[in-house]
C-alpha cells in the first residue's frame, strides 16, 4: 500500500513538472511574439484628416499595407519594441520622405503629414543665356535633410521634378567648370524657374617631390594634365619653385608624372573653387647595383662585394654569383665576401627580389709558387752573376766562405 502511494505521488509530481515546463515554454513563446497596436494619424499641414492614404508599415521584419479611414486614422499590429518605417501614397497628396518610428508600444500614436503636390521645372543657363546640358540639379525641401528629387538637365538645360511636396526648396546646381550654385524656390502647382551658373578658373601650383628620406626632396618632372583623353596642360616642374597652371573650377582631371629613372605616376587632380597648391610624390624605379672591392684578386682569396638599391641603401639578402655560380648573400650592410675560384676574367653579378644588377669583371690571378716565391729567374753562369755583368749573390757567398775558412785555421794554430 505504501509503495503504491509513493509511485502515485511520483507520477503526479512528474505531471506537475511537465505542465509547468509547458506553461513556461508557452509563456516564453508568447513573450517572443508579443504584438502591440499602434495608431497612425495622417493629416494636412493645417491639421485636416486625410482619408484614403495608403500606408505601408515595415517593422520587425514584416510588411503590411492598410488605408486610412475618413478620420485619417488606421491601426497596425507590430512587434513590441520594434523600430519601423511608414511609406505613404495618395491620389491628391504626396510625402517626400519615409516616416520613421521607434520602440513600438501599445497605444502609441504616430502622426505624420502629407502635402499638396507640386512640380518644379528648372532651366539652367550660363552667363550668356545658353542652356547647360548635363548639369546636376537637386531639390531639398527646407527643414528636410533628404534630397526630394535629383537629375541632370537635358539638351535644353531643363530638369523637371516628379510631383513633390509643395513648399520652399533649395535648388542646388553642380556642373564641372562652373561654380556651384544654390537658389531658393517656392514650389506650388507647376513652377518654372531659370537659374544662371557661372564658369570659372583657378590657379593650381604644381610641385613634384621625392619623399624618400634618402631622396632629393623637390625634383623636376614632366606633368601632363588631361581631360577626357585630351591634353589640357603640359608643363615641367622645377626643383626650386612652384609651377602654376590655370584650370577649370570643380573639375576632375587625369594627371601623369614622368621623370627619368623614376616610376611613372598616374593620378587625378580635383579642382575646387579656390586657388591651391598640389604636391605629387614620385619615387625612383626599383633597382640594385654592385661595387667591387678590387679588380684583381689572387685565386682562392675573397673579394668584397657591396650591393645597394636605387637610393644607395645597403641591400640585405642579395644573392651574389661569380662566374655564374652562387657564391654568397649580402649581410645587413649589403656586403658579401666571395671566393675567387679561378684565374682569368670572371663576371660578378647580384640579384634581389626580381632585380638584377649590371655585372662587373674581376680578374683572378695565380698565387706565388716554389721556395723562392717564383724568384728563381737568374741564369746559371759560373761567376754567379746576374746575367747582366753585375756581381750577384754568388760572389758574396764565396767571400763569406773564404773568411770562414781563415777563421778556422787561425783557431787551430
Amino acid at each position: 500500500m505504501l509503495r503504491t502511494t509513493i509511485v502515485a505521488a511520483a507520477v503526479l509530481l512528474a505531471a506537475l513538472v511537465g505542465a509547468a515546463g509547458l506553461a513556461a515554454a508557452g509563456s516564453g513563446a508568447a513573450q517572443d511574439s508579443e504584438e502591440v497596436t499602434i495608431e497612425l494619424v495622417v493629416t494636412t499641414p493645417e491639421g485636416d484628416a486625410i482619408g484614403g492614404a495608403e500606408a505601408t508599415v515595415e517593422a520587425g521584419g514584416t510588411s503590411q499595407t492598410k488605408t486610412t479611414t475618413g478620420n485619417g486614422r488606421v491601426y497596425f499590429d507590430v512587434a513590441a519594441g520594434a523600430d519601423g518605417t511608414i511609406t505613404l501614397s495618395h491620389d491628391d497628396y504626396v510625402k517626400n520622405v519615409v516616416h520613421e518610428f521607434s520602440d513600438a508600444s501599445s497605444g502609441q500614436t504616430v502622426e505624420t503629414t502629407m502635402y499638396e503636390p507640386a512640380t518644379g521645372e528648372i532651366t539652367i543657363v550660363d552667363t550668356n543665356g545658353e542652356p547647360v546640358e548635363g548639369a546636376t540639379v537637386r531639390f531639398r525641401k527646407n527643414g528636410q535633410s533628404a534630397v526630394s528629387a535629383k537629375g541632370d538637365t537635358d539638351a535644353d538645360g531643363v530638369f523637371a521634378s516628379d510631383q513633390v511636396e509643395a513648399g520652399t526648396y533649395t535648388i542646388s546646381v553642380k556642373e564641372p567648370g562652373y561654380y556651384d550654385t544654390e537658389q531658393s524656390v517656392e514650389l506650388t502647382g507647376t513652377t518654372n524657374e531659370t537659374i544662371e551658373i557661372e564658369a570659372g578658373e583657378v590657379t593650381v601650383g604644381l610641385v613634384t617631390s621625392d619623399p624618400t628620406p634618402e631622396g632629393p626632396g623637390q625634383v623636376s618632372a614632366n606633368v601632363a594634365i588631361t581631360l577626357d583623353g585630351e591634353t589640357e596642360k603640359s608643363t615641367t616642374t622645377r626643383t626650386d619653385e612652384i609651377r602654376s597652371v590655370i584650370l577649370d573650377v570643380n573639375r576632375n582631371y587625369d594627371v601623369e608624372i614622368t621623370k627619368e629613372n623614376y616610376s611613372t605616376v598616374s593620378t587625378s587632380l580635383n579642382t575646387g573653387e579656390s586657388d591651391e597648391q598640389v604636391t605629387f610624390n614620385v619615387t625612383r624605379e626599383p633597382s640594385i647595383s654592385l661595387s667591387l672591392g678590387n679588380e684583381r684578386v689572387v685565386v682562392g682569396e675573397t673579394l668584397r662585394v657591396e650591393v645597394t638599391d636605387e637610393y644607395d641603401r645597403p641591400v640585405e639578402g642579395a644573392s651574389v654569383s661569380v662566374a655564374g655560380e652562387s657564391s654568397g648573400e649580402t649581410d645587413a650592410q649589403g656586403v658579401a665576401n666571395v671566393e675567387i675560384p679561378s684565374e682569368g676574367d670572371l663576371d660578378v653579378s647580384a640579384e634581389y627580389d626580381g632585380l638584377s644588377a649590371d655585372s662587373k669583371t674581376v680578374t683572378g690571378i695565380a698565387g706565388s709558387s716554389g721556395d723562392g716565391g717564383g724568384n728563381e729567374t737568374g741564369n746559371d753562369s759560373d761567376d754567379g752573376g746576374t746575367g747582366d755583368g753585375s756581381p750577384g749573390f754568388g760572389v758574396v757567398a764565396a767571400l763569406l766562405g773564404a773568411l770562414a775558412a781563415v777563421g778556422i785555421l787561425s783557431r787551430r794554430r
